[in-house]
């Protein structure tokens, strides 16, 4: 048995240096491996391991997605999680912010009327929107849950200048400066700032079972195209 295991472990890392570096395998699989365990809430088996294993050799996005979600129990309830507006990882730009998954969402305030972002529960799925409204000089955001069965905790957001002027301490102490639902100058507010950051923390309780509550993927090729944009707008 540890003969078969051992050639069988040499032919894996035999097509490695055929397909990808070897290195960024591994680091992709560790990556995948940690996700998928802290989502489906146990350690995965050896055969589940060679699996994911195997789908990033042959870089089969798809297949991995499919794969995640049957790992997964069929009904889990995520307690108080994080929820963010769709957007990039702050860790993606600066890994030094945050360790955390938080996502930011660059935002145009130079234009009257509603901009609307799907609202991502643990990373992992969209359970709601938040609205950005611009109208006479001032800027409203407000939210919703897709379904009623979500329990809303905490609620926080907050405007950055540019990413620039994002701190580990912004991310890590949530200082609350904006409310939902209440309009503020622009003018006075932001200092007439139009091209700024919108940054949600909120927390909720939901079941990925809950109407309203479906799959967020974040290799998804719209929402790659998407984030890809937003990213361009903090470059300019």
């Amino acid at each position: 048995m540890k003969k078969r295991c051992l050639l069988l472990i040499l032919l894996l890392f035999a097509v490695l240096t055929l397909s990808m570096p070897a290195l960024a395998v591994e680091e992709e699989f560790e990556k995948r491996k940690a996700e998928m365990e802290l989502e489906v809430g146990r350690a995965l088996t050896d055969r589940e391991k060679m699996q994911i294993y195997n789908l990033l050799v042959e870089a089969k996005e798809d297949r991995l997605q499919k794969l995640r979600e049957a790992y997964e129990p069929k009904e889990k309830i995520y307690y108080n999680n994080t929820v963010c507006a769709f957007g990039p990882q702050f860790r993606e730009v600066d890994a030094n912010l945050t360790r955390d998954w938080y996502m930011f969402t660059p935002i145009d305030l130079s234009e009257e009327g509603e901009q609307r972002f799907d609202l991502i529960g643990g990373g992992m799925y969209v359970i709601g929107s938040v609205t950005v409204t611009v109208r006479d000089g001032e800027v409203t955001v407000d939210y919703e849950y897709n379904s009623r069965d979500v329990e809303a905790g905490r609620e926080y957001f907050t405007f950055f200048r540019d990413f620039d002027s994002v701190t580990r301490e912004d991310l890590n102490r949530l200082p609350k400066s904006f409310s939902y639902g209440k309009s503020y100058s622009i003018e006075e507010k932001l200092d007439g700032d139009t091209d700024v950051i919108l940054f949600v923390c909120n927390t909720a309780t939901f079941e990925k079972t809950d109407r309203g509550v479906w799959r967020y993927y974040e290799t998804n090729e719209d929402r790659v195209e998407m984030r890809n944009a937003m990213l361009d707008m903090i470059e300019e």
